[in-house]
């Protein structure tokens, strides 16, 4: 059974405003999301230097897992037993099972975007172009 844990990545990790991602970009080895705030002029980009593989999907598509998560206030959670991990395995024939693959999820108002990566990804939070985090 998949369990979502917080990604604790440094306040504000809680989102206190609708978010949306206003732009996505893969250049084939890094992956960099720039989310925005709905009511306030924050600006978040999160970066993956190196991923797998990513979804992206709008929210009415993955209402099952949206209802799993006991709190979607949070940024990005990690996904422990995933679903997503495992098919990835089985697919690449487990020859990337020595990796350590997490499965990061972030939801915005109207997107789940998933990633694997065995990298981290990085985060700076902006207001009004001014960098916060």
């Amino acid at each position: 059974m998949e369990k979502y844990k917080v990604f604790i990545i440094s306040e504000p990790h809680i989102l206190d405003d609708d978010i949306y991602c206003q732009d996505l970009v893969d250049n084939g080895s890094c992956l960099a999301l720039t989310l925005n705030a709905v009511h306030r002029s924050i600006s978040i980009k999160i970066t993956f230097d190196f991923f797998y593989i990513y979804s992206k999907s709008n929210e009415s598509y993955r209402l099952e897992t949206i209802d799993k998560i006991p709190d979607d206030r949070y940024l990005i959670l990690t996904v422990e037993n995933s679903r997503l991990a495992e098919w990835f395995h089985k697919e690449s024939k487990g020859i990337y099972s020595d990796d350590d693959v997490v499965h990061y999820l972030i939801i915005t108002s109207d997107e789940v975007i998933d990633v694997l990566s065995s990298i981290p990804p990085s985060i700076e939070w902006s207001e009004k172009g001014k960098k916060i985090l």
